[in-house]
C-alpha cells in the first residue's frame, strides 16, 4: 500500500521512501546472490535476480540493476549460475537501455507508478485486484508514454493488467494483453526463457477462459513445460507450477485418469522440495479429491481430503480457498461413505471457513462471485435431506442462496439482523394463495459422478411443508446432467438468437426443451395443481435458461401455463418492501425513460436500434409526462445524477432501451452502452458511458419496475450460490422491487411488439389488476401467436418470446 500511496502524493514526500527501497534492493541483491551461491536449487539464481532487478527498477536505480546484471553475466559473480542464466542476464541488462536513456523528470514519473512490482504479481488467486486498478492503469499509462512498445518493462505492466481481467473472469482481455506480452518478452529476452513460458502458461488460462480448443490451451501449457524443464528440470518448483496446470488442463477437461496421473507425479515433487506434511502437498491432495469426483471413488474423496485437512489443521491454515476445498471434498467423502453425521460437523466447519472468506473480500459482487462462493450450504442441505430433515435442509439451503441479497440489504438498513431468519416458512406460506407456490431447487456446487444423480426440488403451497422431490436422472446416460441439459438448451436459443435468417423448423429445440421440463420440472408437476403464479427460487435464474421456454408434456410452454417470477431465495421474496403507490392507471406512474441508441450504435459490429425511438415514442404517450433521456441525454452521467440525488428511487417505472453486452464467464465485462460509449473497450478508465454491473454495488435503486430493453441484461455467466452476474440482478440487489430483463439476445422489432403488449397488458382496466408476472405472460403469448399481414408467424420462435424474464416481486 505504500506504493500506492507514493503514487498519489508529490514526489519529494516519497524521497525517503524510494531510498529506503534502494539500500534494501541492493542489500537484498547481495544476500540473495549470496544465498544462491550455498543452494543447489535450479532457478534459485534466477528467482533471486529477477525479484532484485524489479526492486530495483521500480526504485528507479537503472543503473544499478543493470550493474548487477553484467556481474552475474561476466560471470564475476555467481560463478555457479547456468549458461542459459548468464545469457539471460546479458539480455536483462540490454532491455534496460530505454530507461537509462530517460531524463531525470521521466524516471521520477515511472519511479512514481512503479507499484505493483511485476514479482508480486504472479499468483493467480488476485481477487484484491479491482482494488488496484487505479495505480495499475496510472502505470500502464506512464510507460506507453515514455516506453518504447518492445520494453521489457512495458510487457510485465501488460502481464500485470492481464492478471486484472482475469481476476474479473474476462478471458479475452487478458488474452490480448499477455500475447502482447509473450511478443515483447520474446523479442528481448528469447522465445525459451522463462518470461516466454510464464506468457506461455497465462495464454494457456485465458485460452481455457476464453472457451478456446482444447488442443490450442494444451500447446501452451506443453510449451510452458518444455521451456520450465530446459531451464529449471524436472524437480524444480517452476516445473510443479506447470505440472499442476497440467493436471488442472486434464481435469477440466474431464481426462480424469490423466488428471490423476499428473496429480500423483506433481504430490510426489512437493513432497520432495516442500516435505511430506507441506501446504502445498495438502493443496495437491484437496485436488487429486476433486478429481475423484468424476470416477465416483468416494473412498478416495474421504482418504485424500481427510489428509487435507489435517495438514491444514497441523498449520493453523487461515481461511483460505484451499483450506475450504480440502474441508468441503472431506465433507462430501464422508457423506458418500454413510458417515452422515461427520458429514455434517465437517460441512459446518467448511461453511465457517468461507464465510470468514467471503467478509474478509472486497466488496464487489463479481469478485465475491468468482473468489468467495458459499457452495457448501448446499452440500450440507444434501445431507440434511439424507438424514431426514427436510425443514433443516430447506433453512440451510436458504442462508447460502440469501447472501448476496442480505449484504446489500443491510448496508441499506432495509433488514433488521434480529429475527430475519425467524419463521421463515411460516412466513413464506403467508403471503401465498391458494393458487400461487413457491419452487426450488438444490443445485451443489460438487456433485460426484458425471450426471449428480439424484438431485432434488422442492415445492411451498400455501398449506403443509416443504416438500422435497428426489429427481432421479435417467441412469441410461450417465453423461446427461440438469446443467448439461440446460446449456445444451441455452445454446440452441443463443445460436437462433444471432441468426439473421427466419427459422421455420425447430424440432431439436423442441425436443431439448422438453429434455430440460422432464429434468427440472416434471417431478414437481403433481405439487402444483392449480397453481397459477408460480415463485420461482433460483438466484442463477435455472442456469440463465427461462422456465417459460421449457415444453410440458403436452406440449404446452410454462410461460403460458403459469404467471412466472424468479427470486435469489424465499427470505427476498418475504422481506420485498412493499409498493408505497398503488396505482394501476398509467398516468399516475412517475417514469423516466431512456433511448440510448445513439450511444450504442457507436459499438463496433452492432447495427442501430431501429425501433427504439418508437419503443420509447409509444411508451410515452401511455404514460402522460415522464423524464425522457435521448441523444446526449441519455448517458452515464445524468443517470449517475439521477441516482445520487434520489430520483431513480421515487420513480414508479425506469425503462432502458440500449445495447447490452455480457460476457461468458464470472460475469466481468457486463454494461449498457450509453449515450458517451465511443467503443472503446480497452481499459476499464476509458470505458465512459458504459453502465456497468460494478457501478450498481455502490447505487441505491428503490425504484418500483425497472425494464431493461436489451441484450443480455440478465447477464451470460451465473454461479451456484452467488446468481446470475448480470445489470438485472444487480439492479434487484441494489433495491429495485421489480425487474425485467433479458437472457437471451434481442430482436428489435419484436422487443418494439412485445413490450407494446406488456404494457397494455399491465395498464389495461380491469376488475382484477394485472401483475407483472401475468402482463408478461399474456406479452409471451400475443408475441408468439402473433400473424403478419401475409399470414405468417414471425415471431414463434422462442427465441423472441422467451428471453423477458421477471426478476424479483411479480407486481
Amino acid at each position: 500500500m505504500a506504493g500506492i500511496r507514493g503514487a498519489e502524493r508529490p514526489l519529494a514526500r516519497g524521497k525517503f521512501v524510494t531510498r529506503a527501497i534502494v539500500l534494501v534492493g541492493a542489500l537484498v541483491l547481495a544476500s540473495l546472490l549470496g544465498a544462491c551461491e550455498r543452494t543447489a536449487e535450479r532457478g534459485a539464481t534466477h528467482r533471486a535476480l529477477r525479484s532484485s532487478t524489479d526492486s530495483l527498477v521500480s526504485a528507479g536505480q537503472y543503473a544499478l540493476a543493470r550493474s548487477a546484471l553484467l556481474s552475474v553475466a561476466e560471470g564475476h559473480s555467481v560463478p555457479s549460475a547456468e549458461r542459459w542464466e548468464r545469457e539471460w542476464a546479458r539480455d536483462r541488462a540490454s532491455s534496460l537501455a530505454p530507461l537509462l536513456a530517460l531524463d531525470a523528470g521521466a524516471r521520477a514519473e515511472l519511479t512514481a507508478t512503479g507499484w505493483p512490482l511485476p514479482s508480486s504479481v504472479r499468483d493467480d488467486d488476485v481477487p484484491d485486484w479491482a482494488r488496484l486498478k487505479d495505480a495499475l492503469e496510472r502505470q500502464l499509462e506512464v510507460r506507453k508514454r515514455l516506453l518504447p512498445a518492445d520494453a521489457v518493462d512495458f510487457a510485465e505492466t501488460l502481464s500485470a493488467l492481464a492478471l486484472l481481467e482475469r481476476s474479473k473472469g474476462d478471458g479475452a482481455h487478458a488474452l490480448a494483453h499477455n500475447r502482447d506480452a509473450l511478443r515483447i518478452r520474446t523479442a528481448a529476452l528469447g522465445a525459451d526463457s522463462p518470461e516466454a513460458a510464464e506468457s506461455h502458461l497465462r495464454i494457456g488460462k485465458d485460452l481455457r477462459l476464453s472457451g478456446a480448443p482444447q488442443a490450442e490451451v494444451l500447446a501452451e501449457v506443453e510449451r510452458a513445460m518444455q521451456i520450465r524443464k530446459r531451464c529449471f528440470g524436472d524437480r524444480s518448483r517452476e516445473y510443479a507450477e506447470v505440472l499442476s496446470d497440467l493436471a488442472n488442463f486434464e481435469r477440466w477437461r474431464k481426462h480424469t485418469p490423466a488428471a490423476l496421473r499428473a496429480f500423483d507425479r506433481l504430490l510426489a515433487l512437493r513432497r520432495g522440495l516442500d516435505g511430506p506434511y507441506s501446504l502445498p502437498v495438502a493443496d495437491v491432495l484437496a485436488d487429486m479429491a476433486v478429481t475423484h469426483l468424476r470416477d465416483d471413488d468416494y473412498r478416495a474423496i474421504e482418504k485424500l481430503s481427510g489428509e487435507a485437512v489435517v495438514i491444514y489443521d497441523r498449520h493453523g491454515s487461515v481461511p483460505d480457498d484451499n483450506y475450504a476445498l480440502s474441508l468441503n471434498m472431506h465433507g462430501l467423502g464422508l457423506r458418500y461413505v454413510g458417515r452422515l453425521e461427520e458429514a455434517e460437523r465437517e460441512l459446518q466447519r467448511t461453511i465457517v471457513v468461507q464465510e470468514l472468506r467471503r467478509r474478509a473480500s472486497p466488496d464487489l459482487d463479481v469478485v465475491r462471485s468468482r473468489f468467495y462462493r458459499l457452495g457448501a450450504y448446499g452440500d450440507l442441505a444434501t445431507v440434511q435431506l439424507l438424514k431426514g430433515d427436510s425443514l433443516a435442509a430447506w433453512n440451510t439451503q436458504e442462508r447460502g442462496l440469501s447472501r448476496r441479497w442480505l449484504e446489500r440489504a443491510f448496508a441499506r438498513g432495509e433488514l433488521d439482523t434480529a429475527g430475519a431468519w425467524d419463521h421463515l416458512l411460516a412466513r413464506v406460506q403467508a403471503k401465498l394463495t391458494d393458487s400461487s407456490a413457491v419452487i426450488g431447487w438444490l443445485d451443489p456446487v460438487y456433485q460426484s459422478g458425471r450426471h449428480g444423480s439424484p438431485c432434488w426440488g422442492y415445492v411451498i403451497r400455501r398449506t403443509g411443508g416443504v416438500h422435497w422431490v428426489r429427481i432421479e436422472l435417467a441412469a441410461d446416460d450417465p453423461d446427461i446432467s440438469v446443467q448439461e441439459v440446460c446449456l445444451k438448451l441455452r445454446r440452441q436459443l443463443g445460436f437462433a438468437a444471432d441468426w439473421p435468417s427466419r427459422i421455420e423448423r425447430w424440432d431439436d429445440l423442441d425436443r431439448t426443451r422438453h429434455d430440460c421440463w422432464k429434468v427440472r420440472f416434471a417431478a414437481l408437476e403433481p405439487l402444483l395443481s392449480g397453481v397459477h403464479d408460480l415463485v420461482i427460487v433460483s438466484p442463477q435464474v435455472n442456469y440463465l435458461v427461462p422456465v417459460e421456454v421449457l415444453l410440458d408434456a403436452n406440449g404446452r410452454s410454462l410461460g403460458e401455463r403459469f404467471a412466472i417470477c424468479y427470486e435469489s431465495s424465499a427470505l427476498r421474496f418475504v422481506n420485498a418492501p412493499p409498493p408505497e403507490r398503488t396505482r394501476r392507471v398509467a398516468r399516475g406512474w412517475r417514469a423516466i425513460l431512456v433511448s440510448a441508441n445513439a450511444g450504442a450504435s457507436s459499438v463496433p459490429n452492432r447495427r442501430s436500434l431501429l425501433w427504439a425511438g418508437t419503443e420509447i415514442a409509444d411508451l410515452r404517450a401511455r404514460l402522460g409526462s415522464p423524464l425522457v433521456l435521448e441523444g446526449s441525454s441519455a448517458s452515464e452521467a445524468r443517470l449517475r445524477a439521477l441516482e445520487q440525488d434520489g430520483a431513480l428511487g421515487q420513480t414508479d417505472l425506469l425503462h432502458i432501451v440500449s445495447h447490452g453486452h455480457a460476457s461468458d464467464a464470472w460475469g466481468s465485462e457486463v454494461w449498457l452502452a450509453l449515450a458517451e460509449y465511443d467503443g472503446s473497450t480497452l481499459r476499464p478508465s476509458e470505458r465512459d458511458g458504459l453502465l456497468e454491473l460494478g457501478d450498481l454495488d455502490r447505487w441505491n435503486v428503490p425504484t418500483r419496475l425497472v425494464v431493461l430493453s436489451s441484450c443480455w441484461g440478465g447477464g451470460n455467466a451465473a454461479m451456484h450460490s452467488e446468481g446470475a452476474m448480470g445489470l438485472g440482478p444487480g439492479l434487484v440487489h441494489a433495491g429495485a422491487r421489480s425487474v425485467i430483463n433479458c437472457v437471451l439476445p434481442v430482436d428489435d422489432a419484436a422487443s418494439l411488439r412485445f413490450m407494446d403488449y406488456f404494457y397494455a397488458a399491465l395498464f389495461e382496466p380491469r376488475a382484477r389488476p394485472c401483475s407483472i408476472a401475468d402482463a408478461l405472460r399474456e406479452a409471451r403469448v400475443k408475441l408468439r401467436d402473433y400473424r403478419a399481414p401475409d399470414g405468417s408467424q414471425p415471431y414463434r420462435h422462442p427465441k423472441f418470446w422467451g428471453g423477458f424474464v421477471l426478476l424479483g416481486d411479480a407486481g
